[in-house]
């Protein structure tokens, strides 16, 4: 630190300004002593005197406000002592240039250290003070703080850096326009973009270099900016480059407006659409082929979003379905389409988030009019640009048709194996069972002449049983016969008619009790009176006749039938008992088939066909009844069928 004046060395200096106030060579002001220290202790900038060796001995106010340090403190110190570092040569050199006599008054720009430590930025006005003999007695010196000002300029610097750097950068085309000027400035994006050089660009109007389709609406946007009536707007806009070809931007302007709100200038910013406004068109020259294969192509497409919202479907579909478009987009496929007991949504959406979906599967949609058709469905997932799962995309076949030829066939392939296995049986009875009876008969009635003729009547009665009991089971043959005949040429007419069971149930053991007889077999029937059934007779009585014939030949001598019925609440039971010789599980299931050929014996040898059986299944089916069969091997059988009741 300088060596500092002492105090009566201070004093010597004050009075000595005093006397120099009085000279000649100071404004008229300054020489008033009240006047100028009034000036100086209430200036609103720095004020300081200076000695020729650069200790300061006056301070004002403000002064101390700058630099942190109060007037004493800074009236003991020297400019340098709070001076930067970096500046530490400015007064000295200044100092020296006066006392040179190079010059008297000078204007800088210098850094101080603040009491705290931070650099203080200010603007320093100093001149000479000197006598009636033109000597310097001090300096003095108006210094202003300019920090705050200094870093806004130096933000604005930097912004104004940043500024140029994007504006440069050719990521994207950015130029600064006037109305009255035209093209001010544009980067090397602008530049690529339209391939010019700013000197071209500046002698172009902003009309030249616009697509013809596009001028009217920037026009628009334009004098909406110009009337004041937006700052902004954005567009989607064609130019015109230089080598002629067509270019999209995406383009957005920006207005910076004078006081008077007029436009001082515009900010355009294009962004250089061109591959995408390609692929777009593209995309929609693909979509608009797929649209056309769809629609002119007998195949249902729809598709549907992540709510199975509809928002695609083609006419084959709506024309199918008996829909309008405007009536179906929107609205939701499972709701409109899909029959209510059909649980298709989940097996759709479970696991579609995850991308996975059943590729192919068949169900059956609604048409408008609630008629059903049956599609088989291929699947896929629709994804949008970013790759999210958007909705599924659905080609489906209608195999309404198809399906019915299908179950046409297969009902066909079944009725002619049906047929052939029929043709098969009937040609089996007549060739054997029916045969061997005739034989039997023969036989019997050449014994019988014989017998006569010898007048052996011990054997008489004998044989004419043989031939009675042979030629019954050969009568309800041929019965079974031309009534299964007449079934299967469709000429046997079910005729229901309203008929008190009981009776009829009577009347078929009644006709049963002789053959019964003579087995000692006893059949019981203990039927309510009054019980009506809605039924055809001949058909009814053909089922229990045949039904009570087969539990006598199975059933052992002595042994018993019964027959009962259980009512319900639309349909009568009715069960044919027996205790004979039952029927083992295996054989169960070859009864009332006609394309297995099962039949055994009776306990006294008697043949069967299986063909009553079949009558029985047949008969029973046509009145909306079921029959079927419960044994046990060795304890006997019960054959159980429905039929309705009548009221």
């Amino acid at each position: 630190m300088t060596n500092k004046p002492t105090y009566e060395e201070l004093e010597q200096k004050v009075k000595h300004l005093e006397n120099v106030l009085q000279s000649t060579q100071l404004p008229d002001f300054l020489k008033n002593k009240e006047l100028f220290h009034l000036a100086f202790e209430n200036a609103n900038i720095g004020m300081c005197l200076v000695d020729l060796t650069g200790n300061i001995f006056k301070v004002n106010a403000e002064m101390s406000n700058i630099f942190g340090f109060s007037t004493q403190e800074l009236e003991k110190m020297s400019v340098n002592d709070i001076t930067h570092p970096d500046f530490i040569n400015v007064s000295p050199q200044f100092i020296k240039n006066a006392s040179d006599g190079n010059l008297s008054h000078s204007v800088f720009e210098k850094k101080y250290i603040h009491k705290n430590g931070h650099t203080v930025t200010c603007t320093v006005s100093s001149s000479s003070v000197v006598d009636e003999n033109n000597n310097i007695l001090f300096f003095i010196s108006h210094v202003q703080d300019i920090t705050a000002w200094k870093k806004t300029e130096q933000a604005l610097r930097e912004s104004e850096a940043r500024f140029r750097s994007y504006f440069e950068l050719p990521l994207i085309g950015i130029a600064i326009t006037s109305p009255e000027k035209g093209w001010i400035e544009a980067n090397e994006g602008v530049k690529n973009m339209l391939g010019y050089s700013m000197e071209e660009l500046a002698n172009l109007s902003w009309s030249e270099l616009t697509h013809s389709d596009d001028l009217e609406a920037d026009v628009e946007q334009f004098n909406r900016v110009l009337e004041d009536k937006q700052d902004t707007y954005f567009l989607e806009k064609r130019f015109i480059r230089k080598n002629g070809e067509i270019i999209w931007t995406n383009l957005s302007i920006g207005c910076v407006r004078k006081p008077d709100r007029s436009v001082d200038y515009m900010v355009a910013l294009f962004q250089n659409i061109s591959n995408r406004k390609k692929a777009e068109k593209a995309l929609e020259e693909s979509e608009q082929r797929f649209r056309a294969i769809m629609e002119n192509v007998n195949l249902i497409s729809a598709n549907l979003d992540t709510n199975g919202n509809i928002t695609f479907a083609n006419d084959y579909f709506l024309k199918l379905t008996g829909w309008k478009r405007e009536e179906v987009l929107g609205r939701n496929w499972f709701e409109l389409f899909i029959p209510p007991e059909v649980e298709l949504r989940q097996v759709l959406y479970s696991k579609l988030e995850k991308g996975m979906l059943p590729l192919s599967y068949q169900n059956e949609i609604l048409t408008r009019n609630g008629k059903r058709r049956l599609i088989d469905w291929s699947n896929s997932v629709i994804r949008n640009a970013q790759g999210v799962i958007a909705g599924i995309a659905g080609i489906g076949v209608d195999i309404t048709e198809q399906k019915l030829t299908t179950e046409a066939l297969k009902k066909s392939e079944t009725s002619l194996k049906e047929a052939i296995a029929t043709k098969d049986k009937f040609f089996s009875i007549i060739s054997h069972d029916l045969r061997s009876p005739f034989n039997s008969i023969l036989g019997l009635s050449e014994h019988l002449v014989e017998c006569i003729r010898e007048q052996n009547n011990n054997d008489l009665e004998q044989i004419a049983v043989k031939v009675n009991n042979s030629a019954n089971n050969t009568f309800q043959l041929l019965t079974n016969l031309l009534e299964w005949s007449r079934s299967q040429t469709n000429r046997l007419e079910f005729v229901p008619e309203h008929l008190e069971f009981r009776t009829i149930v009577e009347e078929v053991i009644k006709q049963a009790n002789d053959i019964a007889g003579q087995k000692s077999i006893t059949i019981i029937s203990d039927l309510p009176k009054h019980l009506f059934v809605y039924t055809d007779k001949s058909m009814i009585k053909l089922v229990l006749r045949n039904l009570v014939s087969n539990a006598i030949k199975y059933t052992h001598a002595g042994g018993k039938i019964e027959i009962t019925v259980e009512k319900s609440t639309d349909e009568l039971l009715v069960s044919v008992r027996d205790n004979g010789i039952g029927i083992s599980t295996e054989n169960i299931n070859k009864l009332f088939n006609v394309g297995v050929s099962f039949s055994t014996r009776g306990t006294k040898n008697e043949q069967g066909t299986g063909l009553g059986l079949i009558l029985c299944k047949e008969f029973i089916t046509k009145q909306g009844g079921k029959i079927w069969v419960e044994s046990d091997l060795g304890k006997g059988s019960r054959f159980i069928f429905s039929i309705p009741l009548s009221y």
